[in-house]
């Protein structure tokens, strides 16, 4: 695991890049990386946006900055 976010949110095999977001604040927090069982699992983990991006930039050598709504 990459220190990611791990939840309690069934998922299943396929469901690799999915997003984890909140209904109630509008927000994307990660995408998930992998469950902890096969095929399907109640433990799943999520890589945060924060790392995405961060690994984005220093691979393509660009700059991200998230504004607030």
């Amino acid at each position: 695991m990459d220190g990611g976010l791990v939840t309690n949110i069934y998922s299943c095999r396929g469901d690799s890049g999915g997003p984890l977001f909140s209904e109630s604040d509008h927000r994307a927090y990660g995408i998930r990386t992998h469950g902890l069982g096969d095929p399907c699992s109640a433990t799943v983990s999520f890589s945060p946006l924060s790392k995405i991006f961060s690994a984005s930039a220093q691979r393509a050598q660009l700059s991200f900055s998230l504004t607030p709504r």
